[in-house]
């Protein structure tokens, strides 16, 4: 692969290996302090793992599924769970004890999106539904339900959350507050209630489907507000740049498509990949996709151009994740990979699964894989950079300093965040995404 490959590369890096679940681990998730791993089976359990010692505990077992877990969230001190039974089940850690029940799907759902005061579902039933956090031991569906968002003509799979501006709605309302009508005052104590909710009247849901679009709906009202139509199969994976203004979508047509979310018109056209782009990760100004085609690619979203193909995989590219200048791979070939993210040199092959790899994350120093074997792997993770790319960070980062201790004034233009620095945090939330769509049960 090239001078600036690791020499020792072919180490196994095999820290733990967990034989727990009795089936395929699809997904998993990490609590918000980064203590607590939460893994998904088709086994129908979901297993939370402490991350914190040198040992990666079982912390608890969650059971009541009827059917394989297809999707994983968390929230405070909650475990969220969908299913392929149809339901969304809410978790108290402390006691691994199911608070609450989530039913009006009627077909398996696909993703769950959690924030503090809701949790928004895609389902194979061809809708997406918002539902209230906060619930009670009585409440039912039509009390905890508060949207259902219908268009779709096929399955929903990604969706993704952009919050609104608070400030700008409130205004919004102010300047028509002295012309309501009766009519006007209902929609005003609607709105108020779905404030109350945590709903903003400018919040904005995407959603990709299986009919091959993506859409985009206000939150508030419910109502659809533009069709994003241009891929020739499944909106697959999905994901939105920091600023909320912009969505990326992908599926099995190879392309990764780059939309205006307000004017719904598409502005670019990513291609390279060969086959199917079947999972994406965007850091800054820079986008990392795995495809079925054995590699996985970088690319500018700026520009649109290709600057990196990761390869040595000899499978699908189930999943990614960027960290730390490091882009980490799983695959089907059972063998998940470090590559440095700038250079594209292979620094570490991790080898131990016995079956595809479907998930992973990155906790601290560790790496967690979640296998279709069964198997959760915790490998070291503390993957030293090339020496230029790491001088290169080391400029940016002083770069940036600079610039912050100028005492630049905010009228002033900020420094571009740097495509290698730590995973940006951001305002827009997204599902988390489940590359590999488990066989119906």
């Amino acid at each position: 692969m090239g001078g600036g490959m690791s020499k020792d590369r072919n180490k196994n890096w095999d820290l733990e290996a967990i034989i727990d679940h009795e089936s395929s681990i699809n997904v998993m998730a990490v609590s918000e302090d980064k203590s607590v791993l939460v893994t998904g089976s088709e086994d129908c359990t979901a297993r939370m793992w402490s991350t914190q010692g040198e040992e990666t505990e079982c912390m608890g077992i969650l059971r009541g599924h009827k059917n394989y877990i297809t999707t994983i969230g968390t929230v405070g001190v909650y475990v969220i769970t969908g299913s392929a039974d149809t339901t969304i089940r809410k978790w108290e850690m402390a006691t691994c004890a199911c608070v609450f029940v989530y039913q009006g799907h009627t077909s398996r759902v696909t993703r769950v999106l959690c924030t503090a005061d809701f949790l928004i579902s895609s389902s194979y039933d061809k809708t997406c539904k918002l539902w209230l956090f906060e619930t009670e031991d009585d409440d039912d569906e039509e009390s905890v339900c508060i949207r259902t968002f219908e268009g779709h003509t096929a399955g929903v799979y990604p969706i993704c959350f952009i919050p609104g501006d608070d400030e700008q709605g409130d205004a919004a309302k102010t300047e028509a507050g002295a012309e309501e009508s009766e009519n006007q005052e209902q929609q005003r104590e609607e709105e108020d209630q779905d404030l109350e909710a945590g709903i903003s009247p400018r919040d904005v849901l995407v959603t990709g489907s299986a009919d091959g679009t993506a859409r985009s709906w206000s939150v508030a009202t419910g109502r659809q507000i533009k069709i994003f139509k241009g891929h020739r199969g499944p909106v697959s994976c999905m994901a939105i740049d920091s600023d909320g203004k912009l969505l990326y979508t992908s599926g099995p047509d190879k392309t990764v498509r780059e939309w205006d979310i307000e004017k719904g018109v598409c502005t670019k056209l990513l291609s390279g990949h060969k086959d199917a782009v079947v999972c994406m990760q965007v850091v800054n100004k820079l986008m990392y996709t795995g495809s079925a085609d054995t590699t996985a690619r970088c690319f500018i979203t700026e520009f649109g151009d290709c600057t990196r193909t990761y390869k040595s995989h000899r499978d699908t590219v189930i999943c990614l994740r960027f960290h730390n200048g490091i882009l980490f791979t799983g695959c089907a070939d059972m063998v998940a990979r470090a590559f440095d993210a700038k250079s594209g040199n292979l620094k570490r092959v991790y080898m131990g699964h016995e079956a595809a790899i479907n998930c992973l994350t990155v906790v601290g120093k560790k790496l967690y894989t979640g296998g279709s074997d069964g198997t959760l792997r915790v490998w070291d993770a503390d993957v030293p950079l090339d020496e230029s790319s790491e001088m290169e960070l080391q400029l940016e980062e002083k770069g940036a300093t600079e610039v912050a201790d100028s005492g630049a004034g905010a009228g002033s233009a900020a420094a571009p965040p740097q495509a290698d620095s730590p995973e940006p945090q951001s305002d827009v939330l997204t599902a988390v995404q489940t590359t590999v769509q488990p066989a119906a049960a």
